[in-house]
């Protein structure tokens, strides 16, 4: 293990160390993952072998929590578990081959208060005294919003001064509108503990990152809360202008990097999205339409996966069925008459005569425009001058990575009680993938499932001519197979780690 003295002292290197664990991810990634100690405790890194020594996860706990085991640290993410298509899931599974540990700075939690709440504070506090879902998101992010800016004003000098106090009153005022609630008891006290305790893990995690990312020379100048719209273009100065789809709750400005300053000032601003819960919890993927919208289109060869998909619903599904010819809307109502005479009859729900016929139906259709996606990506992998494996990246990336501005991480905490608290930090807009799809000399392949159920795409690893996984592709009906009328993509990015 690197100790303390040594981290704070040099950057942190893993070349010739002797890793804590190994092992494969669900897609045969290769992981060794090494424990270090620092001011905050002890963490996790994930190196990921197969995307060249990249950082794919962190997972950190304070010195009075317990040791994760090696399964449970293989098994943390910071990603919310995805409701994941049973087909899909199925062909994918196959797919194998914060200074000193000193207290916390104190969060006076008041007791409740015996006065009338005013309406809007109604949803912080169910009657039993339990913090509502939204209450408990929001007191982790204030609280990972508190323990930044000590950190903040302890590095820059500032600790004590009246901008100190000044902003870390208006963060304990917000904290009290939900302790002070009508409804608030013993339960609700120790429940808001527990969050503030999420919040100091975050925030240790975030400050983490912060050094991995930038180097242990760099300070966090500024913090700021950036849930609501137009927090982050406010936070950032204007630099940064994003959509929903940048979720960071907390974003802090970077200077003393040993990267370039992304900002005129030579400073940089990183968000982290938040996610707490008592109990533990990948990239998000997009589901376009069969097509595509065309980006995979070429003058030598057009992807017609929506052309082929509509015609094997027609061949598998509806002809079969007796319901050839008709609209989606007709199609819907012979489903609903015949779900309705089924569960009629005491019949399991979803199970009728006529869904599982068109299930049936429906794997020849998805197989087929599996392989509709198959034979044109192994066309535009054979394009002179790289020109077709350009175009197989960029349409990972735009269906892989966020279309976001500020770049932004996520945080995941977890654990009922201190002692069995842990943060899992993971990148998001900057993943290490990005620079291998962005990389216009990366070479890609594609290979089908066993039965064709899905498609999996990855790319050559320069060295070794290994296949690396990087996403699963399978053609899904909109709805059940008997009344769609086309399919789109259901996309789902592989197990980096």
């Amino acid at each position: 293990m690197h100790s303390f003295k040594n981290w704070l002292t040099e950057e942190t290197t893993y070349e010739g160390r002797t890793p804590h664990h190994v092992y494969h991810s669900e897609s045969g990634h290769l992981i060794h993952v090494h424990l270090d100690k620092d001011e905050h405790g002890t963490h996790a890194t994930f190196i990921n072998k197969h995307l060249g020594d990249a950082v794919v996860k962190t997972v950190s706990w304070k010195p009075d929590a317990e040791h994760p085991s090696k399964h449970d640290l293989e098994k943390a993410s910071a990603y919310e578990p995805e409701d994941d298509d049973e087909d899909l899931k199925e062909e994918f599974m196959t797919f194998r081959g914060m200074l000193s540990e000193k207290a916390p700075p104190k969060m006076k939690v008041e007791k409740p208060a015996k006065v009338k709440a005013e309406p809007k504070e109604a949803e912080h506090v169910e009657k039993n005294g339990n913090l509502s879902i939204n209450a408990g998101g929001v007191l982790t992010e204030l609280a990972t919003h508190y323990h930044l800016n000590e950190h903040k004003h302890k590095v820059n000098g500032t600790h004590g001064s009246p901008e100190h106090q000044a902003e870390q009153k208006e963060i304990q005022d917000k904290i009290n509108v939900i302790a002070k609630h009508k409804n608030a008891n013993d339960t609700t006290k120790e429940q808001i503990q527990n969050r503030i305790y999420h919040g100091r893990a975050a925030a240790a995690g975030i400050i983490r990152d912060v050094r991995s990312m930038h180097g242990n020379k760099a300070r966090i100048v500024n913090v700021g809360h950036t849930s609501k719209p137009g927090d982050i273009s406010r936070f950032t100065r204007g630099q940064h202008n994003d959509t929903q789809e940048n979720t960071a709750d907390v974003a802090v400005e970077i200077k003393g990097s040993h990267k370039k300053g992304a900002n005129s000032d030579d400073t940089h601003f990183h968000g982290w999205s938040l996610k707490s819960s008592k109990k533990s919890a990948e990239i998000t993927a997009k589901n376009p339409a069969a097509d595509m919208g065309g980006i995979l289109d070429h003058s030598t060869r057009k992807m017609e996966a929506d052309k082929v998909g509509k015609a094997a619903l027609e061949k598998h599904v509806f002809k079969p069925l007796g319901i050839g010819g008709k609209t989606p809307a007709e199609r819907g109502k012979i489903l609903d008459q015949a779900r309705a005479e089924h569960e009629a009859m005491g019949g399991e729900k979803n199970k009728s005569p006529m869904e599982l016929k068109a299930n049936e139906g429906g794997k020849k259709a998805i197989q087929a425009q599996n392989n509709e996606l198959h034979d044109h990506l192994k066309h535009l992998t054979t394009l002179p001058k790289n020109e077709g494996h350009k175009m197989i990246g960029k349409m990972l990336i735009k269906h892989l990575m966020p279309d976001t501005d500020m770049p932004n991480s996520k945080v995941k905490v977890s654990g009922e009680k201190k002692e069995k608290i842990k943060a899992v930090v993971e990148p998001n807009s900057e993943h290490p993938i990005k620079k291998i799809l962005s990389d216009p000399k990366t070479q890609y392949d594609v290979r089908k499932n066993a039965g064709g159920g899905a498609i999996h795409v990855g790319y050559v690893h320069p060295k070794t001519k290994e296949f690396v996984h990087l996403a699963t592709y399978a053609a899904k009906p909109k709805s059940n197979a008997s009344k769609a009328g086309t399919m789109g993509w259901n996309i789902k990015a592989a197990k980096f780690h």
